[in-house]
C-alpha cells in the first residue's frame, strides 16, 4: 500500500487528527480527571472563580457558563477541536434542542448546527412555523470528536455538570433531545431512539429543582435521510408546535 493510499485508509477510519509522535490513550485518563474534581478556570471579570464542578450554581448566564466551559480541562475532546461550539438561537426561548455533538462546520464557525446541517434544522423548523429566533441549538458535549465519530460514555459523563446547569439557566420549558447518546444520559435508557420518540418524558436533574418535559428525537443530519425520517420529524415538531400552543 502506497502512502497516499495509508492516508486515505486512515481519513475513512476517522484518524484524521495528528496529535503527536507516540498515541495517547486518552479515554484511559477520563476516570482519573473526573475523581479528582478538575477546577474550571474564570476566563473573564464575569465569569466567577468556579473551583469545583459541583460549584457551577455560581455561573449565572449562560454566555458565563460557556466562558467556563471553554476552560474546562476534564474532557480530552477539548485538545483536538478547533472550538468550544456555542449555542446559537435564542437564550431564554421556551425550547431547546440539544444535540449529541458539533459536527465539522460547526467547529469551524464555532456555532452549533452550521454549514449543511444548519441549513436542515432551518428548513424544518421553518415548516413548524418557528425559526432560530423561538429556539436555543446546542450540543451536550461543546467539542467535535475526531472523524465526527459519536461522543464516549466517559466523554458525556464529563461534559454533564455543565449540561445540567445549561439546562437550567437557558429558561427553557421544553428540551428536544437530538440523539442516542444524549438521551441515554439525561433519561437513563438504552432505549433506541425509535422507542423513545412521540411523546414527552419527564427529566430530573442532579440539581433538585423541578422536572424538565423532553421529548426525545433522531439527530438533525437525519432528518431529510430518507422517507421515514422525514415523517418521524415531520411528526416531532408537529407535537413540540402543537405543545407550544396549547401550555401557558
Amino acid at each position: 500500500m502506497d502512502d497516499l493510499a495509508t492516508l486515505r485508509l486512515m481519513l475513512d477510519w476517522g484518524a484524521d487528527e495528528a496529535l503527536g509522535d507516540q498515541p495517547i490513550s486518552r479515554m484511559n485518563a477520563i476516570p482519573a480527571v473526573l475523581l479528582a474534581a478538575p477546577t474550571v478556570p474564570a476566563a473573564s471579570a464575569s465569569v466567577p472563580a468556579v473551583q469545583f464542578l459541583a460549584d457551577l450554581s455560581a455561573v449565572a448566564t449562560v454566555t458565563a457558563l460557556y466562558d467556563a466551559w471553554t476552560n474546562f480541562d476534564g474532557c480530552p475532546l477539548r485538545a483536538t477541536a478547533t472550538s468550544t461550539v456555542r449555542p446559537s438561537g435564542l437564550i431564554g426561548a421556551r425550547v431547546l434542542l440539544l444535540g449529541d455533538a458539533p459536527s465539522a462546520d460547526d467547529d469551524r464557525s464555532g456555532a452549533a448546527f452550521s454549514g449543511a446541517t444548519g441549513v436542515v434544522v432551518d428548513r424544518v423548523l421553518g415548516s413548524a412555523g418557528l425559526d432560530r429566533s423561538h429556539v436555543l441549538l446546542a450540543h451536550f458535549v461543546p467539542w467535535r470528536p475526531p472523524g465526527n465519530r459519536p461522543p464516549s460514555d466517559a466523554e458525556m459523563r464529563a461534559c454533564l455538570p455543565f449540561v445540567n446547569r445549561l439546562l437550567r439557566l437557558s429558561g427553557a420549558t421544553f428540551i428536544g433531545l437530538m440523539g442516542q447518546a444524549a438521551c441515554r444520559v439525561l433519561l437513563g435508557t438504552d432505549a433506541r431512539l425509535s422507542r423513545l420518540r412521540g411523546r414527552w418524558q419527564d427529566m430530573m436533574l442532579s440539581d433538585g429543582g423541578a422536572p424538565m418535559s423532553t421529548l426525545a428525537m433522531a439527530p438533525a443530519e437525519t432528518w431529510l435521510r430518507t422517507a421515514n425520517s422525514r415523517r418521524d420529524t415531520w411528526a416531532d415538531f408537529v407535537l413540540l408546535r402543537s405543545t407550544l400552543d396549547t401550555s401557558v
